[in-house]
């Protein structure tokens, strides 16, 4: 392996601090990993598949035996983005 790939290798060994912020709108959020939660508690983690044009509901893609899902603000939910060093994991 070059150094440049040895460097990253070891990067990826180090502990990973993940961070999240509230997404106050939902529409930024088309195509990105999010965390969805609820009173509190994570629901789930998964990508934006789509936004409602008024941004008040976003769907989760299907990932594994997770079906795609409908989140609506008007019923609790928030979006949170998840950040990794700084920056957004996606999108």
């Amino acid at each position: 392996m070059d150094g440049c790939l040895n460097q990253h290798m070891e990067q990826l060994k180090a502990p990973i601090a993940i961070k999240a912020h509230i997404a106050e709108d939902w529409c930024l959020a088309a195509g990105k990993i999010v965390e969805i939660r609820r009173w509190g508690q994570r629901i789930r983690i998964g990508q934006v598949d789509a936004v409602a044009a008024d941004g008040t509901i976003v769907w989760i893609a299907g990932s594994g035996v997770e079906t795609r899902a409908l989140f609506e603000r008007a019923q609790g939910f928030q979006v949170w983005v998840p950040v990794l060093a700084g920056l957004s994991l996606a999108g």
